[in-house]
């Protein structure tokens, strides 16, 4: 159960989270639809979908990971909702604005859609537990390994995490599944993964359920088993 301190709510973690985080760069998503228990892919930005270029602030340099595109419609057409959870702590440590994460993101959306793919909701970080002004420096449960994106998607969406997956280049996706039994975390090599994998190896961060050389691999891996 949550309580509140001051302005602020204190989730299970014990962290605080804003009210209005995380926060949805998709106004509008899909009404909740309990009776229906759908599923959700989870599925990190920069280096999963589209290539690590540092914190991105202009939309025009938006490039996709081989294979993305044609993951994400594949994991559309068997039924997933497509949900993406990023991490922008860029905009605590004053290198891009809340308004650039949204640009990339309605950009992102745009592309994507173009290709017949619909992204269900986005959701990002801009927080940061060390660095930053006082109304981005905190550590809330939205920022990954933080469940509050993904808590924030089954109230949006009415999506049941024990029947997802979530996919992204780096150990705190892994994390965040350790919050919800059940969810399938697979780590991507693309982007930070092979790095961040060196450091699963060394028990450093936590084992994902598989690992994978991009996502395209990971899709293929996860449409393979059947089982969700």
């Amino acid at each position: 159960m949550e309580n509140r301190r001051g302005d602020r709510t204190v989730g299970p973690s014990g962290k605080s989270a804003l009210p209005n985080c995380p926060v949805a760069s998709v106004p509008h998503p899909p009404a909740a639809d309990p009776a229906q228990d759908p599923r959700a892919a989870f599925l990190d930005r920069d280096g999963t979908i589209i290539e690590d270029l540092g914190y991105l602030g202009d939309p025009e340099r938006i490039q996709f990971i081989l294979g993305a595109i044609e993951a994400m419609q594949s994991l559309q057409a068997a039924g997933y909702r497509l949900v993406l959870v990023t991490n922008q702590a860029g905009v605590a440590r004053g290198l891009i604005t809340e308004g650039d994460v949204r640009r990339v993101n309605d950009r992102l959306r745009e592309l994507l859609a173009e290709a017949g793919v619909v992204l269900d909701a986005i959701y990002y970080c801009p927080h940061h537990a060390e660095i930053g002004p006082a109304e981005y420096r905190l550590a809330c449960d939205c920022r990954k390994p933080g469940p509050g994106m993904v808590e924030r998607a089954r109230q949006d969406l009415g999506v049941n995490p024990a029947r997802s997956v979530i996919i992204g280049d780096h150990g705190s996706d892994a994390g965040v599944a350790r919050h919800f039994p059940g969810m399938l975390a697979i780590m991507v090599l693309t982007g930070h993964g092979s790095c961040q994998y060196e450091k699963v190896e060394k028990g450093e961060l936590p084992m994902p359920d598989h690992v994978a050389a991009d996502l395209g691999s990971a899709v293929a891996w996860l449409l393979a088993r059947g089982d969700r």
